[in-house]
Order: C-alpha cells, then structure tokens, then sequence
C-alpha cells in the first residue's frame, strides 16, 4: 500500500522489457495485463506492484519470490522466524531480522518499495557486510502485530479511559454526580411529603420539555423537507464531478464482523464494487479472537490483494468499539470508513466522501452517510425500520446538522480523516453504542459532523426477538454518553 504523498514510480522503458525495473515480472503476467496495470498505475498515482497486487493480478509471495530472484536474495519463507533486529532499514523500515540456513538476514519488504530502491538498499546493506532476505509484507506485518500485539490491546481498550476519562464510560460514578442523583431523589421525597400538587405539576412540566424539544425539532425536519426537497432526495440522481484518482488519498475501510459467516461472499463483493482505486484503498477484515468460524470462513475464501483479515486478541470488554480501535493502529489510509457485515454501500460514496471533506474547513471530523433498508418488504419489523430510518437519515440528522446540534452517529457508514479519530480518542469499548457517544464527543471537543448524501442499504430484523434485543441495547447505550457530560 502506497503512503499518501509517495511519488510513483515512472520510468520510459516498456514494463514487459526485459530491462526494465519490473522486467521480471514476465514470468507471472502476460503482457497485455500489465500493461493494463501499467496505465491504471498512472492514472491512479501509484507503482505499477501496488496495482497488480491491490487488484489480485500477482499475489504478494509471487511478487516477493520473483523480485528475490531479480535481485539475487533469499526468501523469507513461511516458517521462517521474524524478529526485531533492534535496527531501522534506510527508508524508515522496522528492523526484522530472518534466519535461513543458519544465517542472520536482514529481512526487508518487497512491496514498500519501487524494485529499483530495494535494488540500492540491497547493495547498500550487503556492502556494510550484511545479508539480505527479501519477505512479503504480510509477513512482517504478522511479525510485528505479534510483536507488538499486547500494546495495542491495551490502547484499544484503555486509550480513551486514561486521555479522556470523563468521555469514558468505563468511568465509575463521581462523587460530584452521586450527590446530584441523591440530592435530586431527596427533593422528590420531600417535595411530594409537603407539596405532593405542586411537586407532581413541576415535575410533569419537566419530563414535558425533552418531547417538547423532539417534537420542535421534527417540525423543523418536515419544513426543510418540504422546503428543500431536493436536499433530501437520494443521492443517485446527482453527478459531481469526478476527481482524478492522482488526487484521491488513500482509504481504509473497516468492516468488523461477529459469527457472520454467511454474510462473507455478499460482504467481499458489495466492497469490491466501491468506485475507487484498489491500489489506494485497504479493507480490513476485523474478526474476533474467539470465533473461529468466521476465521475459518475467511481462510477459506481468495480475498482481494487489497483486503486484509485481522483477528482482535481476547482482553477486556469483548465490544464492536475495541475491535475498530484495534485495526485503527494498523490502518495506512488518510480517511477511514466503518462498515458493517451486512452493509451495501453505493459504490461511489467514498468518492463523494472526499469531495466534500476536501471542500469543507479542518473542523469537520465525521461524515455520517444516509442509511437505510433493504429489506423492507420481509416483514412489518422491516418495513417500521424503513420508515424510521427514511426520516431519521433523510430528514432528523440533516436538520440537527443545520442547527449545528450534536448528531448522534450510526454504527456504520461513519466517514473520518484519521488523524482527527486518533486525536479524539477513538470508539469507547466501554459504550455499547459507540456510535452515539462517539456523535456526542465529537461536538462537545469543539468539530462538527455532516450528513453524506449517499446512501448505505442494511438488513432490518424482521422478527420481534432481533428487535428487541437490538433496541434495548440502542436504549441502554443512549443512556450512557449523558454520563460523560459535564
């Protein structure tokens, strides 16, 4: 995967010549598929291996073993052991080190780079008296995540705690909100021993507000709907203009997933179908530790060269919001998506993600993509879930982001530069409704959150059992953000 700002490599010889830097490769492909590959690299901005292993033409240890033996270097192979050298690889590389036949090796990546830079710092490194092994990438990367994999657990869980722990539920109750709580239940008891018509009459006034504020805030929905409808219509009859691909960053979209199996090949080819470069674009695969049925589902299917599976180790609350702080540290894009399994996003939303977040001042930290259902004619439950999510996505979120208002997120279909999630601290694994509190977070740290005229369609429970259980957990979650407020 190419890092945002890497020049690409260009070269005036023919990619089939035999002197070429990536001459070699005629072994693997014929030649009109890379030369294909050739012109998608230019347009796209990236190195002509990028592309060939991003879209599945040559696979990462084909690559790797041929450019070895270009270059005139062993290969790391599969039972090899990768360790921390204690050294950094010119270009900024972790030091890996690889024993083949007895030997130390210094072990380098054969796709990081262009085959002409790994060419100098081969030389470079054998010059210095040292040997070296050329390795696929996803073999370091399964070094280093093993390496470094207790550390990253214990940010994923405990990152948001300790930076802001006020933000946190895993916060316990503050002296300060237990003596509200009691005071407030003191004045109840007293205030209905006393003045039991006056304490009833306030506190009716009281519990009316909230619902007098919801239902204001319908009826400024319905007359932007009515006043605007074409704001409020489906993305799928407007065109912008299409950026070139040279200028489009690199996305990282994470898809965590939990005994879904079945969901896998839909999942696999509604990903595929995103209109933008694979070489610029990485999809994980976030699968928890213990469920070894989906793991095995996976390793079972020939994923793209662009996408990756990633398995969250067991530890603390086993939540959606830990395994996406998990595979946030691995993610190389500029911008990040969150998915879920059953997701079929339109193919162009990251594009017109992009376009608006390339538009819109450094304050914008989340685009929150219009959602809705399927499935609407499976069941009353489902069609209820199509109404509901019609005037939640399509009207209620787009009226609180022009009132500049909190905008509670959906648990997929978020849209972040990277940076900006990082600072902010992430998905707290302590909230069942990440998605929510993340909304909640997100305005009261100063940024503001956009509604993404393209649209996500999802699968709605269509029995009273999947309902319930999801809607109780939505209810309890909504009731935890409100304690981090202060």
């Amino acid at each position: 995967m190419r890092g945002h700002g890497q020049p690409a490599v260009a070269s005036p010889l023919h990619p089939y010549a035999p002197d070429h830097e990536y001459g070699f490769l005629a072994a693997l492909i014929d030649q009109t598929t890379l030369e294909q590959a050739a012109a998608e690299a230019s347009q796209c901005g990236a190195t002509l291996h990028e592309v060939l292993l991003a879209t599945g033409r040559v696979s990462q240890l084909a690559y790797a073993a041929a450019l070895a033996g270009r270059l005139g270097v062993p290969l790391v192979a599969w039972d090899a052991h990768l360790a921390p050298d204690g050294a950094q690889h010119s270009g900024g590389e972790p030091g890996l080190q690889a024993h083949i036949d007895g030997r130390a090796h210094r072990a380098l990546s054969a796709t990081n780079a262009g085959p002409a830079i790994l060419a100098r710092r081969v030389a470079a490194l054998r010059a210095q008296g040292l040997d070296v092994a050329l390795a696929p990438q996803l073999l370091i990367d399964a070094a280093l995540e093993i390496r470094t994999r207790p550390e990253r657990l214990d940010r994923a869980v405990l990152g948001l705690l300790r930076t802001r722990p006020a933000s946190s539920a895993g916060t316990t109750i503050t002296t300060v909100q237990s003596i509200a709580i009691w005071g407030v239940a003191g004045l109840l008891i007293g205030g209905f021993g006393v003045l039991p018509d006056v304490t009833l009459t306030a506190l009716t006034a009281l519990i009316a507000i909230p619902f007098l504020c919801v239902t204001a805030l319908r009826l400024v929905a319905l007359r932007q709907v009515i006043a605007s409808p074409k704001r409020m219509a489906r993305s799928a009859g407007t065109r912008p203009e299409r950026t070139s691909e040279r200028l489009l960053p690199v996305y990282t979209v994470l898809v965590p997933v939990f005994r879904e199996a079945s969901v896998l090949p839909g999942l696999v080819q509604s990903l595929r179908a995103l209109d933008y470069p694979a070489a610029k674009l990485e999809i994980f695969i976030v699968l928890e530790a213990i469920d070894v049925e989906t793991q095995a589902a996976v390793a079972r299917m020939a994923l793209p060269g662009n996408f990756r599976s990633l398995v969250v180790p067991e530890g603390g609350p086993q939540t959606k919001p830990k395994a996406l702080n998990y595979a946030l540290q691995f993610a190389r894009g500029d911008f990040v998506v969150v998915y879920d399994a059953e997701d079929r996003p339109q193919p162009g939303q990251l594009r017109r993600a992009w376009d608006v977040f390339s538009q819109s001042p450094p304050s914008l930290a989340c685009l929150q993509a219009q959602l809705n259902i399927y499935n609407p004619r499976q069941s009353w439950f489902t069609r209820q879930f199509a109404i509901e999510y019609s005037v939640l996505f399509d009207a209620i979120l787009p009226a609180l982001e022009s009132l500049r208002l909190p905008v509670p997120l959906g648990g997929t279909s978020n849209h972040f530069p990277r940076a900006l999630l990082v600072e902010i601290g992430g998905w707290d694994p302590y909230n069942v409704t990440e998605d929510a509190d993340l909304g909640v977070r997100i305005a009261r740290l100063g940024y503001q959150t956009g509604v993404l005229a393209s649209t996500t369609w999802e699968e709605a429970p269509p029995v009273f059992r999947v309902w319930l259980t999801q809607r109780t957990r939505w209810l309890k979650g909504w009731m935890r953000p409100c304690q981090a407020i202060e």
